[in-house]
């Protein structure tokens, strides 16, 4: 499949006036239904989740809008204060490295924390409405290391094309940072 071609997709699910974030998502989750591949993942699973994820602003605004319409501010806010306030102090002391390569908080913080919207159960509490990177990471053999070689981002040109798209709305925040722009 051609960018072109998902471009199109796209754009179909925009004229049934649907938002651009969901447009994206929809189309990733209908040419996602029709791979072959036995994926691993499953519902419970978690392993991926121990990170910092990225997110769009077009992504974080459906994100937020969920967050709020289910209450689940207060919620997450308590349960996270303490990896909140961590970050908050990792970003404080290493910002001048992280000027010089904005990789480097995902690299650091991986395997580190759950993502603060990971449920008691290991479910994603806003899969629903979870960034595009957060459904283009699969594997197929259960993940016990984040070095597995089982694990791919991007695996069909689709994904990345997408993912493209979102990139090209504007700059991309971890969902600590966005989330914690909610508290003010």
């Amino acid at each position: 499949m051609t960018k072109d071609e998902v471009i199109i997709l796209v754009n179909k699910e925009l004229e049934k006036g649907i938002i651009y974030a969901k447009a994206i998502h929809n189309v990733y989750n209908d040419l996602n239904s029709k791979k072959t591949d036995k994926i691993a993942c499953h519902k419970g699973c978690g392993f991926c989740c121990r990170q910092v994820a990225p997110s769009s602003r077009i992504e974080w605004n459906e994100i937020e809008k969920y967050i709020i319409e289910n209450n689940l501010k207060e919620t997450i806010l308590e349960k996270n204060k303490d990896t909140i306030t961590e970050w908050q102090t990792y970003l404080r002391d290493n910002w001048s490295e992280i000027m010089k390569n904005g990789q480097k908080p995902y690299n650091d913080w991986l395997g580190r924390k759950n993502c603060i919207f990971l449920d008691d159960d290991k479910s994603c509490g806003i899969h629903e409405v979870r960034p595009l990177i957060c459904r283009v990471v699969t594997s197929t053999s259960v993940c016990t290391s984040f070095t597995n070689p089982d694990v791919t981002v991007f695996k069909y040109d689709y994904e990345k094309y997408l993912m493209e798209l979102i990139w090209e709305t504007g700059h991309s925040m971890s969902l600590i940072d966005l989330f914690t722009g909610l508290k003010d």
